[in-house]
C-alpha cells in the first residue's frame, strides 16, 4: 500500500510503464550508445524535476538524492547506496544492465543535477554508476 501512495500514484501522471528488467536490457543492447546517452539525458530532464517539485517543493541536491532513493525503493532500475564523508556524498547505483545501463544512468543522473549547478563526478563501471556530490 505504501508503494502505491509514495510512488505509483504520483508517477501515474507520467504514464509510468513497468517492464521486466530483461526487456529493458534488450532495449539497451539494441540501441546505439548515442541513443542511450540521449535517452538518459531526456529522461533525467523530464520526470525527476517535476516529481521532485511536486513531492518536496524545490529542486535541491538533497531532494535529487531523495528522488534517486525513492526510485531505487520502488523500481528495479538500480540499487542505491550512499556514503557521506568529508562533506561529500558518494552514491553508487548498482544495476544488472551492463555497460549500456551504466551509460544510461550516468546521463540520467547528470541531467537531474545539471540544473542545480552541482555536476557530479562519475566513476562508471559495467554494472554500477558511482558519483560524488557536495
Amino acid at each position: 500500500m505504501l508503494a502505491y501512495a509514495n510512488f505509483d500514484r504520483p508517477m501515474k501522471r507520467f504514464h509510468m510503464v513497468k517492464v521486466p528488467a530483461s526487456s529493458f536490457k534488450h532495449i539497451l543492447e539494441a540501441a546505439t550508445n548515442e541513443a542511450i546517452a540521449e535517452a538518459g539525458n531526456s529522461t533525467g530532464i523530464d520526470v525527476p524535476k517535476t516529481y521532485i517539485r511536486a513531492k518536496w517543493g524545490e529542486l535541491s541536491a538533497e531532494n535529487a538524492l531523495a528522488y534517486l532513493r525513492t526510485t531505487a525503493d520502488h523500481t528495479n532500475l538500480f540499487e542505491y547506496s550512499e556514503v557521506v564523508r568529508a562533506g561529500k556524498v558518494n552514491v553508487t547505483l548498482s544495476h544488472d544492465f551492463g555497460p549500456k545501463g551504466s551509460l544510461f544512468l550516468q546521463h540520467y543522473v547528470k541531467a537531474i543535477f545539471e540544473p542545480l549547478g552541482k555536476m557530479p563526478r562519475f566513476l562508471p563501471d559495467e554494472n554500477a554508476v558511482s558519483f560524488e556530490v557536495q
